[in-house]
C-alpha cells in the first residue's frame, strides 16, 4: 500500500496531472443543472476574475453551494442534497476545482505578492494551494490509507517513510489536502 500510495501521489504531481485531470472531467462532468447555474449566478452577472471566479463569488465552499442551490430552488431537503453534491462534483472534477475557503480577490492577491516577493512562490502554485480537485482528493486518500495502513509502533520507519514521501508529493503537487 505504501509504494501504491507513493507511486499515485508522484503521478499526480506530475505532468500527467493534466491529463489524469482532463480525463476524470470527462468521465463525471455533467451537464449544470440549477444548482450549478445557482452557483454560477454571481460569476455570470460579474465575471469575477475569470477563470478563478470560484475562489471570490462567495458561492462555491461546500457551505456556500449548499445556500445558493437551497434558495434557487424549492426542491425537498434531499433532493437539496443531491442536487448540491451533483453540482459540486461537477465542479470538483474540474481542474481548478473548489476553493477551500473563500478570499476577497484583493487580499487574495496582495497574499500572492507577498509570498512571490518573500519567498519567491509562483503565483499559479499560491492558487493551486487554495484551491482542491479530484485529483487532489484521491491522492489523500490514497495517502491517508497508506498512513492508516501503517500506524504501528513496530512499523514507525514505514510510517515515517509513508508520511515523508506523501509530504513531499503534496507540496510538489501544490495539494492542500
Amino acid at each position: 500500500m505504501n509504494h501504491l500510495s507513493i507511486a499515485g501521489n508522484v503521478l499526480f504531481s506530475s505532468s500527467a496531472s493534466k491529463e489524469i485531470n482532463q480525463f476524470i472531467q470527462r468521465v463525471f462532468e455533467q451537464r449544470n443543472g440549477a444548482w450549478g447555474q445557482a452557483m454560477d449566478a454571481v460569476d455570470t452577472n460579474t465575471w469575477i476574475a475569470g477563470m478563478d471566479h470560484r475562489m471570490y463569488d462567495g458561492s462555491h465552499t461546500l457551505w456556500d453551494a449548499w445556500l445558493q442551490g437551497y434558495r434557487a430552488t424549492d426542491d425537498p431537503f434531499f433532493e437539496s442534497l443531491r442536487e448540491d453534491f451533483k453540482a459540486l462534483g461537477n465542479d470538483v472534477v474540474t481542474p481548478k476545482g473548489l476553493p477551500i475557503i473563500n478570499w476577497e480577490q484583493e487580499q487574495f492577491k496582495q497574499v500572492q505578492k507577498q509570498l512571490h516577493q518573500n519567498l519567491a512562490i509562483n503565483p499559479q502554485w499560491t492558487t493551486s494551494m487554495a484551491n482542491f480537485n479530484a485529483k487532489d482528493l484521491f491522492g489523500a486518500t490514497l495517502g491517508s490509507i497508506a498512513i492508516l495502513y501503517h500506524w504501528k509502533t513496530q512499523d514507525t520507519k514505514h510510517f515515517a517513510d509513508t508520511v515523508s514521501s506523501l509530504g513531499l508529493t503534496a507540496v510538489f503537487s501544490a495539494n492542500p489536502i
